[in-house]
């Protein structure tokens, strides 16, 4: 399995949504779950390629972790450069276009 399908697999097995802060920014990772999941994936790895190491485990789910977080991150930089964007354009209508209140000049206060 490539790193992507197994960051799918452990996205669709595991993860749930948080009930403290909303679906949409809370999600947790069923711990029993991502643990059989890493289990069977080492134990189809350890087959192949003999023992693997507690360090080689860690790097392996961090990985995998750090792959399920990108889609995650993604829609978190998408909101940010909206935000700033937003920002951006209601200071220049309200401070600097011709058809704006030009309700004075900017500053850093």
């Amino acid at each position: 399995m490539t790193l992507k399908e197994r960051a799918y697999a452990l996205r669709e097995a595991a993860m749930i949504d948080g009930d403290e802060h909303g679906a949409r920014h809370h999600k947790k990772i069923t711990t029993d779950i991502a643990m059989s999941f890493m289990s069977a994936l080492l134990n189809l790895e350890l087959t192949a390629s003999g023992p693997v190491s507690v360090d080689s485990i860690c790097e392996q789910y961090k990985a995998i972790l750090n792959e399920v977080n990108l889609e995650f991150y993604k829609s978190y930089d998408k909101d940010v450069e909206t935000i700033v964007s937003s920002i951006e354009n209601r200071v220049k209508y309200m401070r600097l276009d011709e058809h704006g209140p030009r309700l004075g000049p900017i500053t850093e206060e």
